[in-house]
């Protein structure tokens, strides 16, 4: 592969959390031939007809170019978050809020206290009343 094909596919098995060969294979065989270094890929590949690998070429560029829009777009969303849960921690401050939110909408002052009590994206939320 070229240089610039090996970074992402680098890139690809690092966001996957897989680095195994199998996968790194596919990610070979996924690989358009103007993006390998003699132009051309090995005459057989084990199991794999040409059309699967056309197909899989097609799909790999889908999936590179998700990704891609994904990694772009996921920062700012972060930080929207984040300042959101902080706006939230503010006004759950106030009692007068918390006391006329409970009384009219108290499902409301649920989510916004599971929001607020959220650390991590990865974090998976409180049970509710707990």
């Amino acid at each position: 592969m070229k240089p610039l094909r090996q970074v992402e596919c680098v890139e690809l098995m690092v966001s996957a959390n897989n680095f195994t060969t199998t996968y790194a294979d596919a990610l070979f065989a996924a690989t358009p031939a103007d993006m390998l270094v003699n132009g051309k890929k090995p005459a057989k590949q084990a199991g794999i007809t040409p059309e699967q690998i056309s197909r899989m070429e097609r799909e790999m560029a889908n999936v590179q170019g998700q990704y891609k829009l994904m990694e772009q777009t996921m920062g700012e969303e972060v930080l929207n978050l984040f300042l959101a849960q902080c706006y939230l921690k503010k006004l759950l401050k106030n009692k007068a809020v918390v006391r006329y939110i409970k009384q009219r909408q108290p499902d409301v002052l649920e989510q916004f206290e599971t929001i607020v009590a959220t650390d991590s994206l990865d974090q998976q939320p409180p049970a509710p009343g707990g």
